[in-house]
């Protein structure tokens, strides 16, 4: 790369440069500099004595240094070249921008899988990243081309890491550093028995979720022809995964994100269920949506934004990479459910159920709000507790009376 210049603001082994690493090195009364820059995510190394200036001892003012040169990959030159030519002078050495792989030369650098997992690890540890260790298996395993960590094996574990695949871990270990949800970085990620595709800003999924559809699974039969609709769709876990159990049912989906609308149809050819699945790209707020008019359904299901306002300043920083409009419940977490409840009997069949995803504290709230809105037509039926035993889906149904 030519016309590349690096600034050094101080002679007394301090240096500042455009570059991701510098190494200032002190040999008798001057100092020498040499300078490896990272392009594109991919290392381009400099020949020891292809970039070298002196300045005397005595030297104090700033200086520009401009040079002309091409950065190459040479097998001969590399990171341990450079250390060794510095070692061999008994160079004193200090480095910059260590905080990554970047500013790691020679014998420092991971070069095998299990040295990467050690290495990423205590980065994500040090950074305060939750769940570190499994972080880095995720992603690293995904980076050298495994489908699941059962694949990390003790073989894979001890082999050395091709240079594409080192500059890939360091790609994708510093997204992780800057809180990137693994799901976003690996681009996929498993639900129940399926792998979705996964991509930002589009909400991923909980764990809870996939309990969610057992829920609703353990209600219906794969016989059952079933005109289901959801709100809000998201990656489409949740309809995708009823489809695939329930054969004969088609899902409506009505979602207001154009991200999550695409996400759900690519995951849906992808699972080759996008023929009995309609999606609309529009927003349920205080009216039914107009795209709904003139349908009538089996049941709603439904995991909308359920986080109230005060509530979102706490979220993780890993949640703040999603859309907020995928968290956000209004004041008290219940906007979206009390506008669901007062439209759903316009569009649901007599005695049909809507299926929630909740808070932990919103049943008993629910269940008071439609005691007090019999116009809804709607009686809650039941509570539901997730793994964690916390209460956390409900089950409403219309009302038999209703005609």
């Amino acid at each position: 790369m030519a016309g590349l210049t690096a600034k050094l603001t101080c002679p007394h082994l301090m240096a500042t440069c455009w570059h991701k690493f510098t190494v200032c090195v002190k040999f008798q009364s001057s100092y020498t500099i040499c300078v490896q820059k990272a392009f594109g995510g991919r290392f381009h190394h400099l020949k020891p004595h292809s970039y070298r200036h002196t300045l005397p001892a005595s030297e104090t003012s700033c200086k520009e240094l401009d040079s002309n040169f091409t950065t190459r990959r040479h097998p001969g030159h590399n990171h341990s070249t450079i250390r060794t030519f510095i070692s061999k002078h008994n160079f004193c050495i200090r480095h910059l921008c260590t905080d990554s792989v970047d500013g790691i030369v020679g014998r420092d650098k991971p070069q095998t899988v299990q040295e990467a997992i050690k290495y990423w690890s205590k980065q994500f540890i040090a950074r305060n990243v939750p769940e570190a260790e499994i972080s880095a298996k995720y992603i690293i395993a995904h980076a050298v081309g495994l489908k699941q960590l059962g694949d990390l094996t003790y073989n894979v574990l001890r082999r050395k890491l091709l240079d594409d695949e080192q500059d890939f871990v360091n790609n994708l270990c510093e997204q992780r550093l800057t809180r990137m949800p693994v799901q976003y970085i690996i681009g996929e990620w498993d639900f129940r028995n399926l792998t979705l595709l996964m991509r930002p800003p589009v909400f991923v999924p909980c764990p809870e979720t996939e309990e969610f559809v057992e829920l609703v699974l353990d209600h219906y039969s794969p016989s059952d022809k079933l005109h289901l609709l959801e709100v809000g769709c998201g990656t489409g876990a949740i309809c995708i995964s009823l489809l695939v159990e329930l054969p004969k049912a088609h899902i409506t989906v009505i979602e207001k994100s154009r991200e999550a609308c695409e996400l759900t149809k690519a995951n849906a050819t992808r699972l080759g269920v996008i023929d009995r699945l309609t999606i609309h790209q529009d927003e349920w707020g205080t009216e039914l949506p107009s795209c709904l008019h003139g349908n009538t359904f089996d049941a709603i299901v439904s995991n909308p934004p359920y986080i109230a306002h005060e509530h979102l300043k706490s979220v993780g920083d890993e949640v703040r990479h999603m859309d907020n409009g995928a968290l956000d419940g209004g004041t008290d977490g219940l906007y979206h459910i009390k506008n669901i409840c007062q439209q759903a009997r316009h569009i649901l069949k007599e005695e049909a159920f809507i299926w929630l995803e909740t808070d932990t504290y919103h049943s008993d709230r629910i269940d008071a709000w439609l005691q007090q809105q019999p116009n809804t037509r709607l009686t809650f039926i039941k509570m539901y507790r997730d793994f964690a035993n916390k209460p956390r889906f409900c089950q409403l149904q219309v009302k038999k009376e209703y005609g």
